[in-house]
């Protein structure tokens, strides 16, 4: 029975904590990151451009949406550490581009 319920966003039943549990388990999700990713087709020169900005727009506003849908407060904390890991999976991509260029700048010059 909870599994059935876990996915219906319109009912639920602040008084179970199994379902809550559940509930918060399907929002936050744990393959964002490779399913950008695997969006993108990969021998396209803006590749990483692209994952990056799907990941900017589209990942981070999706996953603090998601974090409103939370129950339990270890869920939200959950739900901060990946907000926090994307950044930070941003971050080092944004790097790893500009290191890019950079070195194709200079051996074009």
């Amino acid at each position: 029975m909870l599994i059935e319920k876990h996915s219906e966003k319109d009912n639920f039943d602040d008084g179970d904590i199994l379902l809550s549990i559940l509930k918060d388990a399907d929002n936050i999700g744990a393959m964002s990151i490779l399913m950008y990713a695997s969006k993108y087709d990969y021998n396209n020169s803006d590749y990483f451009s692209n994952v990056l900005k799907g990941l900017v727009e589209g990942d981070i506003p999706f996953c603090k949406k998601q974090k409103g849908l939370i129950r339990t407060e270890k869920g939200r904390e959950i739900m901060d550490q990946k907000i926090n890991f994307i950044r930070s999976f941003i971050q080092q991509l944004e790097d790893e581009i500009k290191g890019s260029l950079l070195q194709l700048e200079e051996l074009i010059r």
